[in-house]
């Protein structure tokens, strides 16, 4: 009974997280946001460490895939180039929707009153960029996928001078 508690508390945590997105999360820690001065490399590599923390790489088995991806509006937030890359990339590998309402009926999990519980094939994706320092950027992090597949994390990035190197990260929420 406990665990089931707990569970249902950290799945709602979870989804309120991922409507809310990373950015309620990043302004109650009180950091700026000035990734404007990111050089079009850094952009692109930024980018590409971004799409590894899709939740086929960080918490479902090897070798699941996904085909279709839907945008948290909060991904606007952050600094229009690094946006479009993103998306560019995304593109590359699945079918990109920018709303909800574009999902096609067909891809969404309802329960018997018809309320969305999950996505078939596909999920939610947010996150938010914060310039902490010169050379050092923080990466908050969201999906969702279902009731009980979602996912919160962050990552700080430092620019090595080629790359962008993850220097640390918090614990993986699952739920």
């Amino acid at each position: 009974m406990i665990n089931n508690t707990r569970r249902t508390i950290w799945s709602l945590t979870v989804v309120l997280l991922t409507l809310l997105g990373p950015t309620s999360c990043s302004q109650a820690w009180g950091k700026a946001t000035n990734a404007n001065k990111l050089t079009e490399i850094q952009i692109k590599l930024l980018a590409s460490r971004i799409l590894e923390n899709t939740p086929e790489h960080i918490h479902f088995a090897e070798g699941t895939t996904f085909s279709w991806v839907v945008l948290s509006p909060t991904i606007k937030e952050n600094p229009r180039a690094l946006q479009d890359e993103v998306i560019r990339q995304l593109k590359e590998k699945y079918t990109v929707y920018s709303r909800k309402e574009e999902i096609p009926d067909r891809l969404v999990v309802k329960d018997n009153k018809g309320h969305p519980v999950g996505y078939r094939d596909g999920f939610s994706f947010s996150f938010k960029v914060e310039f902490e320092k010169e050379g050092t950027i923080k990466v908050y992090y969201t999906d969702w996928e279902g009731i009980l597949a979602a996912s919160s994390h962050w990552k700080r990035y430092e620019w090595t001078g080629n790359n962008w190197n993850a220097a640390e990260q918090s614990p993986l929420e699952v739920s």
